[in-house]
């Protein structure tokens, strides 16, 4: 019996041992498998806060990369240091300011429409040239906007400005004249609606311009080299210059040139002696500006921190268009003398863009690169060529009948 109890309290002190075991065992392996669970949870979670702030930016980024150009703003990415240079027209301006306007605004507008699409077209052309030659990628195509780009852009931008303030006093000067019963001379040629359009349009060209030049959203090659002259047809050429300002007859023109009058006040006859006396010197400063580039061809490469050749050509030239303009904005100065002093203004204009060029290209003179070197020197090639050409073929014979003490322009 004895033995029996034994035999009995070692089999119910092993079993409850065993049963202790397996609750033991049993806890143990929830709280290894709870732990498991709730580990492999926190990873989870942990991974995906990690992934979070880089989706996040990705998104971002994505979704600015894919603005189209025209949806960046030049002021936001400060690619020139101040934001844009675009001015928006205003009414500062006077009666007399208006009739000058009429009188002498068509050259302007027309240069700036003009000397934009050469310059869209050269854009163009060089980034084509740049990608092919250095094998770029799209998303280098900020390596394209050279500084000399930029400067191009600035001084395209400064004319487009100048055009769209003329062309809005313009339409202002014939809507005042149609509507307001204001007596402005030259007001029935111009159609105030097409030229207001187009005055907004010239500005909206300028911004497209500036846009390119920062953008960094295109995806192809074929959308960078598209974009100018997409926006070239949607706003410059949109509206023709000749629906909007019409052209004065042949015979009037005629009439204009060939009645010039030899009588004018005295500060006139000056201005006019200034500008003859200034295409003088610019003559000669042309013919010593050929020389210097020849002298630079015999031992190229040659050093460009000292040439200053096109900052001279650019100041004569801006003295020349001074003159100018106050022939046009004169008094006393009669309608003959002011239609050749217009005439001579288009080709002006075009003449400080070319200085301008000059300058631009001169500054790559200065770089430690030699094909940026090389770049520079075949373009001031190219400027001092065109500004001979336009400096030629300045017609000033019709002050020819006007006593004025002036020198032989030919340098005779």
């Amino acid at each position: 019996m004895d033995e029996e109890r034994k035999h009995t309290f070692k089999n119910s002190r092993y079993n409850r041992r065993t049963t202790q075991m397996r609750w033991i065992i049993g806890i143990l392996a929830i709280v290894l498998i709870g732990g498991s669970y709730s580990l492999g949870m926190y990873a989870k979670s942990s991974q995906a806060k990690k992934e979070v702030p880089s989706t996040e930016p990705k998104a971002k980024k994505s979704e600015q990369d894919r603005d189209t150009p025209e949806a960046s703003d030049p002021r936001d990415l400060a690619s020139f240091g101040h934001g844009t240079n675009v001015e928006q027209t205003n009414n500062n301006f006077s009666p007399e300011d208006v009739q000058n306007a009429l009188d002498t605004g068509k050259p302007i507008v027309e240069n700036a429409i003009s000397s934009t699409t050469e310059l869209v077209d050269r854009i163009v052309e060089e980034q084509k040239e740049m990608k092919k030659s250095e094998n770029l990628r799209i998303k280098d195509f900020q390596k394209t906007v050279t500084q000399d780009v930029r400067d191009r852009v600035d001084t395209q931008v400064e004319i487009l400005n100048k055009a769209a303030q003329v062309a809005h006093t313009m339409a202002s000067g014939a809507y005042m004249a149609q509507n307001k019963g204001v007596p402005f001379n030259n007001a029935e040629k111009v159609i105030a609606e097409k030229l207001e359009s187009l005055s907004q349009n010239l500005l909206d060209m300028a911004y497209s311009l500036e846009t390119y030049t920062v953008s960094k959203s295109f995806e192809t090659w074929n959308e960078a080299s598209d974009y100018l002259p997409n926006r070239e047809e949607k706003s410059l050429l949109a509206i023709p210059l000749n629906e909007a300002i019409l052209n004065a007859s042949t015979s009037e023109t005629s009439k204009k040139a060939s009645d010039t009058s030899a009588i004018m006040s005295d500060d006139d006859g000056a201005l006019i002696a200034e500008f003859l006396d200034g295409q003088y010197q610019l003559t000669s400063m042309l013919k010593e500006a050929d020389e210097k580039y020849y002298e630079m061809s015999l031992e190229y490469p040659i050093e460009g921190d000292d040439l200053t050749t096109g900052d001279s050509l650019y100041l004569m030239v801006n003295g020349m268009s001074e003159k100018i303009i106050g022939i046009q904005k004169s008094p006393t100065a009669d309608g003959s003398i002011k239609s050749i002093a217009n005439t001579l203004s288009t080709a002006i204009i075009e003449m400080q863009s070319t200085a301008s060029e000059l300058m631009s290209s001169e500054r790559l003179l200065k770089s430690d690169e030699m094909t940026t070197r090389q770049d520079g020197y075949y373009r001031g090639q190219e400027a001092i060529q065109k500004l001979n050409e336009l400096n030629s073929n300045l017609d000033t014979s019709g002050f020819s009948t006007l006593d004025l003490p002036t020198p032989d322009i030919n340098g005779i």
